[in-house]
């Protein structure tokens, strides 16, 4: 676990019991092999990864083949009856969200900087600055338990916990607890390599601690 010296810490929330690795609480190299997904990088930017969604590289065709039943309901729609019309409206209405969905949810993107952690589906993300950050750790996702996590995408399990699920991530996770203000939020989000994504958040706590003084 890894406070960042907040003098008002927010209250530990509930969360699922500990499984896989232990916290890893320092700075150095990490235990695990390098994904291929992840970046490990020395300037402003010090950790960067993106995490293919289920489809994979098929998004394109996720996202294309939707766009083009899309239109061909649309041409239909124009040349028919009332009734047909909207049948056919409402089919290419949901081909389009269809192809939304694959496009934004195509891939999950993690960056950790100087300023702070930052994690993107889309156009639905989320940035928290160092000093907003209260506690963060490794985690696994546990999905046999029934209630607990599940899914894929953006959702809230049962305890409260916000979850930012890819599916194929291995169940790994990082856990975080962030505090803006008074709202006080707990995400787990997907990453191949929590155990990386851990030592580069500390490591940039300890560049501005450095800088700082």
């Amino acid at each position: 676990m890894s406070q960042n010296g907040n003098t008002n810490p927010p209250p530990r929330l509930k969360v699922v019991e500990d499984l896989g690795k232990p916290v890893s609480n320092d700075a150095g190299a990490g235990s695990s092999t390098i994904p291929p997904t992840v970046q490990i990088l020395d300037g402003d930017v010090l950790y960067r990864e993106w995490i293919p969604g289920p489809a994979g590289r098929g998004w394109v065709i996720a996202t294309l083949a939707p766009l083009a039943l899309a239109g061909g309901a649309a041409v239909l729609a124009a040349r028919s009856g009332t009734a047909l019309a909207i049948l056919l409206g409402l089919a290419a209405a949901l081909f389009v969200a269809l192809a939304a969905t694959a496009f934004t949810f195509r891939g999950l993107a993690i960056v950790v900087d100087s300023r702070g952690l930052a994690w993107r589906f889309g156009v639905f993300s989320r940035r928290y600055s160092l000093d907003e950050i209260s506690m963060f750790r490794e985690r696994v996702f546990h999905f046999p338990r029934a209630g607990t996590f599940g899914g894929w995408g953006i959702g809230k399990a049962l305890d409260g916990v916000d979850t930012y699920e890819v599916w194929g991530a291995n169940g790994s996770a990082i856990d975080l607890v962030v505090r803006r203000g008074e709202e006080t939020k707990h995400y787990l989000v997907s990453t191949a390599a929590p155990d990386r994504l851990v030592v580069q958040l500390v490591r940039a706590m300890e560049r501005r601690q450095a800088a700082a003084r």
